[in-house]
């Protein structure tokens, strides 16, 4: 099975569960990636807030640069999560998509990053239990 985390930016959210979902999840059967679907090229990169929240949970972020959804990402995975409470899942098909609605978090403000890395935390964790059922 083919996961595509997606956020806006690629930064943050997406990123996250991505990372999250490889550390609970390790059968190869699963492939995840991330992608954004508004890339800020003048800021590109995981925050630095975000990746010493993530260090909490002992995990790195693979690739800190964002990848823009493509006509490829669109028709590689065999799931959607929308991680993210300002992206339209329009262009996805409505039977590959679960929505997520996790708001952005301020990159200077390490609490409410971690706040919301628990929420997207959560939810991993609750999809990683389905996938394994």
């Amino acid at each position: 099975m083919n996961i595509l985390f997606v956020c806006k930016a690629n930064r943050f959210r997406s990123k996250v569960a991505e990372a999250l979902f490889k550390k609970y999840h390790k059968s190869r059967d699963f492939k995840v990636k991330s992608a954004g679907v508004e890339i800020n090229f003048m800021n590109p990169t995981v925050p630095i807030n975000v990746k010493k929240a993530l260090a909490e949970y002992n995990v790195e972020v693979e690739n800190e640069i964002s990848q823009p959804m493509d006509d490829v990402l669109l028709r590689w995975p065999d799931l959607f999560v929308v991680v993210a409470d300002n992206v339209s899942s329009d262009d996805f098909p409505e039977e590959k998509v679960e929505r997520w609605e996790i708001k952005d978090a301020d990159e200077n403000s390490p609490e409410e990053i971690k706040a919301k890395i628990r929420k997207i935390d959560r939810k991993v964790k609750e999809l990683v239990k389905r996938l394994e059922e």
